[in-house]
């Protein structure tokens, strides 16, 4: 996990997952709700890491504890990982 995630991410390389606690670059936490207003600069908003996420995320199979966030990441990763030109990708993304 990680604040500044620009060098960090281009030194890092490509197998490496950082997780962006601001949610400048995660997709799920960009959707979760702020948590910490201290200190915080435009656009920079602390979110909280929901429980299992990380698990998630390291071996590839959704465990996140929060039944109705882990089918809201099961639809968004579909999106956001799936091939672009794939049917349901695409009726996600037109709202179908």
């Amino acid at each position: 996990m990680a604040y500044n995630i620009g060098f960090l991410g281009v030194y890092a390389g490509p197998d490496i997952y950082i997780v962006d606690t601001l949610a400048l670059s995660n997709p799920l936490l960009a959707r979760l709700p702020v948590t910490d207003l201290v200190g915080w600069r435009i656009r920079h908003f602390q979110r909280e890491i929901p429980d299992g996420y990380i698990e998630t995320l390291q071996y590839g199979q959704n465990v996140i504890k929060d039944s109705a966030l882990s089918k809201y990441y099961d639809k968004l990763k579909i999106i956001i990982q799936g091939p672009l030109w794939d049917t349901v990708c695409t009726q996600r993304l037109s709202g179908k």
